[in-house]
């Protein structure tokens, strides 16, 4: 029971911790590890409840399942790892950002919309549920909208290719 408690913390804790490094530490690698470690936490931390709740020795009147841990530890990991995925795509858009020269501005405005291949951008798809749009508008808003080096056309493509039917 205390090495769930524990693994139970560090899900919870996952994010405040991320932060500690400061902003030059919270790159787009260490990000990602962050989200990896998170993930394998929360596989264990489900296992664990899952022996828990077949253990004899441990009853319903028992603090962790009356304090209702596991749901409030899924939650924890949810929003974690949603200010996970946040921070890197703020990471991708800086990075973005600073990799965009004015010359290749022009280069990009005078290229042949027919035969272009669309540069990779990386926004998590639209499912639908309104809960995902201002996350999805923010993050579409600011990554392809903004972009004046883009055509409408590529825009709208954009769109097309995250928007899940």
């Amino acid at each position: 029971m205390e090495a769930q408690l524990k693994l139970a913390g560090l899900i919870e804790r996952a994010y405040e911790n991320f932060g500690k490094l400061g902003a030059k530490l919270m790159t787009m690698g260490a990000c990602i590890s962050r989200m990896e470690q998170l993930k394998i936490r929360w596989a264990e931390f489900e296992a664990a409840h899952k022996r828990l709740e077949e253990d004899s020795d441990v009853g319903p009147d028992d603090p962790y399942f009356k304090e209702d841990k596991y749901d409030k530890t899924y939650e924890a990991f949810l929003m974690n790892l949603g200010l996970f995925q946040d921070r890197l795509l703020k990471v991708k858009a800086e990075t973005l950002r600073l990799g965009t020269q004015p010359a290749a501005d022009g280069i990009v405005n005078d290229m042949d919309v027919n035969r272009t291949k669309l540069p990779a951008i990386v926004i998590g798809d639209f499912s639908g549920d309104i809960q995902d749009w201002v996350r999805f508008r923010d993050t579409f808003r600011e990554m392809v909208i903004e972009r004046s080096n883009l055509p409408n056309i590529f825009k709208m493509n954009y769109l097309r290719s995250y928007v899940v039917t």
